[in-house]
């Protein structure tokens, strides 16, 4: 599963649970009701730390269920071998190449690959800005495009240009890149533990369990594109 989506609806639960306008909205009342009596400072001190100490608390209990549903989940995908490793990498490679060939042709031109380029950018930076895929219109509106029917246009356009490039048919195209995202979503799934095992060797040094394996998800998926199975060495390695 993506760690993004997975930490910000965590935090996103942490924020419904813990409402500091209702805090506020009690003490209103129980002012209005007390009238002039004097404020204990001291006691409303405690009970301030207490508070604290609570969420602390809380907080912690949540973090360490987080990890260990995190942990079960992860256990339930079994490790690939060696044969496995090496095809999964391929389809990986295999898809790096068609972009890195789309990326070469959209630099050196500023015609249709380059603006079919440049709409996957704003694309791109919109979803991580939003944190969930834009709409199609904040999409056009975003990349100066006309309307939707302009920007669908463009994108099918686009796609046969770049398939006309790599002298492949757009389902041929459209195939390898749902091979290579599912192949680099795999070997991820499948070497998390790996992440985890390193992680819990740095927790105590200043960072949550929970960073420290998001960091490391992200170095994984990087380390995934980076893989040549052609060296003979396992991706553990």
């Amino acid at each position: 599963m993506p760690a993004t989506s997975f930490y910000a609806q965590a935090e996103f639960d942490e924020q419904l649970r813990v409402n500091p306008l209702q805090d506020v909205d009690v003490l209103d009342e129980d002012a209005e009701e007390a009238g002039d009596e004097p404020i204990d400072q001291d006691a409303a001190e405690t009970d301030d730390a207490d508070q604290a100490a609570k969420l602390q608390k809380n907080a912690s209990r949540r973090t360490t269920d987080l990890v260990r549903l995190y942990l079960q989940e992860i256990g339930r995908v079994r490790l690939l071998g060696r044969d496995e490793e090496v095809s999964e990498a391929q389809k990986v490679q295999r898809y790096i190449k068609l972009l890195e060939l789309r990326s070469t042709v959209a630099s050196q031109e500023e015609g249709l690959i380059g603006r079919f380029v440049h709409l996957i950018e704003v694309r791109d930076r919109l979803a991580a800005q939003l944190g969930h895929k834009p709409s199609l219109e904040r999409w056009a509106l975003t990349a100066g495009v006309s309307d939707v029917p302009e920007l669908k246009r463009i994108m099918a356009e686009g796609k046969r240009h770049w398939a006309e490039l790599a002298e492949m048919t757009v389902e041929t195209i459209e195939r390898i890149q749902s091979e290579g995202v599912e192949a680099k979503d795999h070997m991820i799934k499948a070497n998390l533990r790996l992440v985890v095992s390193v992680a819990k060797k740095y927790q105590n040094r200043g960072l949550e369990l929970l960073d420290l394996i998001q960091e490391g998800t992200l170095g994984l998926e990087r380390a995934v594109e980076k893989f040549d199975p052609t060296r003979g060495y396992r991706f553990s390695t």
